[in-house]
């Protein structure tokens, strides 16, 4: 038996705009193509479920933050980390109000459990958030993500 009908469902992630043209693009010849390929009686219907603005850090908030987390976290800290290409709707919230934001994340796994696959050369295996088999340490994460908060508010905050 051979289905009258496919549905691909794909999730996109890019660092900027005009790699999201370019991959979308890309996506829409592709399918076209393997219509073409397979006698499709019919043109693809290509439809958008969702899109989010790109998440894109402010620098001048991005720079304080980073001076305060540097401050109270010490070598605990990893400034200048690479982009992430997470599915965020995060930047609707900056861009809607048109205010400057900085998106960060901080780890939640225990310390013994990280040394450990970093002596084994697992650390890319880490299962992320979205993964069955996540499993944050609630300690010391609640700590650090309630220090986060305190220090980002105290940043912006704080008088003198």
């Amino acid at each position: 038996m051979i289905s009258d009908e496919a549905v691909l469902k794909v999730n996109i992630r890019t660092v900027s705009a005009e790699w999201r043209d370019r991959v979308l693009a890309s996506v829409r010849r592709i399918v076209r193509a393997e219509c073409e390929a397979g006698n499709c009686p019919k043109e693809p219907t290509i439809e958008p479920t969702s899109s989010f603005p790109l998440t894109v850090n402010d620098k001048t908030v991005t720079e304080a933050l980073d001076k305060s987390f540097s401050s109270h976290f010490g070598s605990k800290h990893l400034a200048n980390i690479q982009n992430v290409l997470g599915s965020e709707d995060f930047g609707i919230l900056g861009t809607s109000i048109k205010r400057p934001y900085c998106y960060w994340i901080f780890g939640c796994v225990a310390q013994a459990e990280w040394a450990e696959r970093e002596k084994g050369g697992t650390l890319n295996e880490q299962p992320i958030n979205h993964s069955p088999f996540f499993a944050p340490a609630i300690q010391p994460t609640l700590t650090t993500g309630t220090d986060a908060m305190a220090v980002a508010a105290l940043t912006f905050l704080a008088k003198g």
